[in-house]
């Protein structure tokens, strides 16, 4: 988060807490947290394709080959499953406060609980505390501080 704040000097806007930031300041909601429900695609060398780079060693999540003229991912269950992972269709996230900002990673859920529909257990911390950063920093920046005292 310091880094963040340096990165905000400068307007730069970097990374996922800068997208997050950005969206919170907005009023946006972050549909997808993780590229790899439905946005990214990963080839490995001998050119079979996954929805995740850290999942490399999984080989049950790759499928086709980029070689193959008649791939069509959406054809195979691992790019509909994991394209379908988002907050808004998963009953866990329906009452979290946070579910317009993040989504978690769908590796650490999978490697955590061997399902990637249970939460990510690193992103309800983070988002917590992310959260009580953001609204400490623009009551600060928006001189609420001086007017009406710090906010703890």
């Amino acid at each position: 988060m310091k880094a963040t704040e340096v990165l905000y000097k400068y307007n730069v806007v970097k990374g996922t807490s800068c997208q997050r930031l950005q969206n919170f300041v907005l009023g946006k909601f972050r549909l997808r947290d993780c590229k790899s429900s439905g946005i990214q695609l990963v080839v490995v060398p001998d050119g079979m394709l996954g929805p995740c780079h850290s999942l490399v060693g999984f080989l049950e999540y790759y499928q086709g080959n980029i070689a193959d003229p008649n791939c069509d991912l959406t054809q195979f269950d691992n790019f509909r499953e994991w394209a379908k992972r988002y907050p808004l269709n998963m009953t866990l996230y329906t009452k979290c406060p946070f579910i317009s900002l993040c989504g978690g990673c769908i590796y650490n859920s999978y490697i955590t609980s061997n399902s990637i529909w249970n939460e990510d257990p690193q992103i309800c911390t983070y988002m917590c505390s992310l959260v009580k950063w953001i609204l400490h920093d623009l009551w600060k920046k928006r001189g609420m501080s001086e007017k009406y005292g710090s906010i703890e």
